[in-house]
This record gives structure tokens, C-alpha cells and sequence, in this order.
């Protein structure tokens, strides 16, 4: 029975608790505020459907994160270096960047710098996912990421 807890039911959960809902048996708001008085709000980064406040009583967010966060309290936003989207999302649920990076960056969350010794690529970027050099070095460098410069 929503609103009441206890072993037979017959306590009444905090008028703290979003909807009078709480934990059977210890009752713990369970949606919508944290915190020992159940007084603080969701992460303001929560997905939140209609009205409902969207986490649970630990922080964590039921419904996922608000577009362009990530992260368990939802606190992280998706690297500014992630390639926008025609949805401008930007990133996944744990970071991943969905449309790739911008020009001079790579990795799944974009944290990798392309090296200025990579050769210019016509479209796209100039490395890869792991960062090595998708066409090869400019002159006189060599190496994966193009980091070995040869004298003449």
C-alpha cells in the first residue's frame, strides 16, 4: 500500500516523501529527496518525467541523465571536445561521445589531443579513436602518433 510501511503496514511514511512513497521496511523516501531528513533535492541533472523529481533517496537518478551529463549523480557534463549531434546530445550515459570529437581530438570521450605532427586528413579527423595518425606523419616524423622526428 502506497504510503505506508512497516511490517503490517500501519506506519505512515514522512509527508517529506514525494507522493507519501517510501520503503516498506525502512522507510526511506524513495523517490525524489536525499538525506537523512529527506529535506534535499534531486540532482538538478536528473531526466525528469512529468512531475515526478527523478532519484532515488542515495542521489542516484531513476529515469538517466538531463542531455549532456553522465555520471551516477548525473554531475558530469560530456566533454566539450564530443562532436555535436543533430539532437545536440552530445555523449551517452557513461560518457561515450555518440557523434565522435571535433577536428584534433579523439578517443571515446575525446580526451585524447591529435598530434600536430599528423598529417592533415581532407574530411575528418587527423587520428584516430586511440590516437595514432590516420594518414601518416608530416615531413620528417614517423611513428605511430608521429612523434619521431628524423634528421636529413
Amino acid at each position: 500500500m502506497s504510503g505506508l510501511y512497516g511490517a503490517t503496514c500501519n506506519q505512515t511514511c514522512s509527508s517529506n516523501c514525494i507522493d507519501n512513497i517510501c520503503d516498506r521496511y525502512t522507510a526511506e523516501c524513495t523517490k525524489g529527496l536525499l538525506g537523512n531528513a529527506f529535506d534535499t533535492p534531486c540532482p538538478v541533472n536528473c531526466l525528469r518525467t512529468g512531475t515526478d523529481t527523478a532519484c532515488f533517496n542515495n542521489g542516484t537518478c531513476f529515469y538517466g541523465c538531463a542531455q549532456n551529463y553522465y555520471g551516477p549523480l548525473c554531475s558530469i557534463p560530456c566533454s566539450s571536445k564530443c562532436a555535436g549531434g543533430t539532437d545536440n546530445r552530445l555523449c551517452s550515459s557513461d560518457g561515450t561521445c555518440i557523434n565522435g570529437c571535433k577536428l584534433g581530438y579523439s578517443g571515446t570521450k575525446c580526451n585524447v589531443t591529435c598530434s600536430e605532427t599528423c598529417a592533415e586528413v581532407a574530411s575528418g579527423n587527423r587520428c584516430s579513436d586511440n590516437g595514432s595518425c590516420a594518414a601518416g606523419c608530416i615531413d620528417r616524423y614517423s611513428g605511430d602518433r608521429c612523434g619521431m622526428f628524423t634528421c636529413m
